[in-house]
């Protein structure tokens, strides 16, 4: 698996704006003795930041998923799709990304992160979405229930998964996708997330996926693709391409 670096223009733009968030953090750093909240622009959209977060610190400087963003966005504007559904959807990136540029008529987002969700509905506010999505305050699974979820460290707020039996842990809700997101025969753009709970994910959302299509996008490392890319072409989805550990799905 080779990393897939952003065109050269994105990469110059990147490299002329990193002094000035490098130097943006240090003051801080020097001032309050901790980071706090940045703000910046990125895909056309507005988010606040954090620049001692790995995720933050890359949107600050434009560079954080580029490719992916590029390919969903351009694909978005060549279905036109009926939903965008974000499974996963942290701070709200994607989201704000397709909602700001009116790319889908209906936002539909899965995150159970009490702190993440904070920061997700104040990236919604100030792109002026928050009323417009369809947030679901849950992880998704194979069915309805809890599970134990532990926070990513401050470094990679990313990293937040379900771990049973992690002493950090705290009881979040589980829904299953086809329980909450009632689509059929429609043309759906996904973005799937989840730490390595995918198969379970895909479980809870069968019909949703068997019963329409599009494009989807899902993370999966340390092998778990072996497992994802099957049962997704079971549910009739094909497998277009790779970017780093996000693995790109087709349907027509």
């Amino acid at each position: 698996m080779t990393y897939v670096p952003p065109p050269f223009l994105p990469r110059l733009a990147s490299r002329l704006r990193k002094p000035w968030v490098d130097f943006r953090h240090r003051l801080r750093l020097a001032r309050d003795g901790r980071e706090i909240f940045d703000r910046c622009r990125f895909f056309g959209a507005d988010f606040i930041v954090r620049l001692d977060d790995h995720i933050g610190y890359e949107m600050a400087i434009g560079i954080f998923e580029w490719v992916q963003l590029d390919r969903l966005v351009k694909t978005c504007e060549r279905i036109r799709p009926d939903a965008f559904l974000d499974i996963g959807a942290h701070s709200g990136l994607y989201t704000c990304v397709i909602g700001r540029r009116a790319l889908a008529p209906r936002l539909i987002a899965f995150e159970p992160d009490r702190r993440t969700l904070v920061h997700l509905k104040a990236n919604l506010l100030i792109n002026d979405l928050l009323a417009d999505v369809d947030l679901h305050e849950a992880a998704v699974g194979a069915a309805p229930g809890t599970a134990e979820f532990v926070q990513g460290g401050d470094d990679n707020r990313g990293q937040s998964r379900i771990e049973p039996g992690h002493p950090q842990a705290y009881t979040v809700p589980v829904v299953a996708i086809d329980d909450r997101v009632a689509v059929e025969d429609a043309v759906l753009a996904i973005k799937m997330d989840v730490e390595g709970f995918e198969m379970e994910a895909l479980a809870g959302g069968e019909r949703l996926f068997r019963r329409n299509r599009g494009y989807a996008q899902i993370e999966a490392y340390d092998g778990r693709d072996e497992q994802v890319i099957p049962r997704m072409q079971e549910y009739g989805w094909r497998l277009a391409d790779q970017l780093d550990i996000d693995f790109l799905f087709e349907k027509n």
